[in-house]
């Protein structure tokens, strides 16, 4: 079971708003990126009861996409939340390959760090290659 790497702590979605707020800085993207804080931490908390959910890893994978095209690109919180979304897709597509949703737009990022774009591209090949044999992608 994956836990939330944010469990006890400030999340990088807190840490941003939080860093918003002190400096005074606006944009036009604020309020999307607030709502997106808060339904993340919401599908956090619901995931430790249901870690095997599908249909919450997709919203957790598209609530972290949202929330990085929204955040402050190169600071050390967007590097934290794509992160987050990496870890979310890599288990997405080791668990449900065959869906549809494992190859939407949001399950990739250009800003991962190379460790996490191997680590996705590796599962994606796999389970590429595994599909072709008829054998579980897991």
């Amino acid at each position: 079971m994956m836990k939330s790497v944010f469990h006890g702590v400030l999340s990088p979605f807190q840490t941003i708003a939080n860093s918003m707020r002190k400096k005074g800085k606006t944009f036009a993207s604020r309020k999307k990126l607030n709502e997106k804080l808060a339904l993340a931490m919401e599908l956090e908390k619901q995931l430790e009861a249901d870690a095997e959910s599908i249909s919450l890893r997709e919203k957790l994978i598209e609530c972290y996409h949202t929330a990085m095209v929204h955040a402050v690109f190169k600071s050390p919180q967007q590097s934290e939340i794509a992160g987050q979304h990496a870890a979310h897709v890599l288990w997405y597509v080791q668990h449900a390959p065959q869906n549809t949703f494992a190859g939407s737009p949001c399950t990739f990022w250009p800003m991962w760090s190379a460790e996490n774009t191997e680590k996705v591209h590796c599962a994606r090949s796999f389970a590429t290659a595994r599909a072709g044999d008829g054998i579980d992608a897991r």
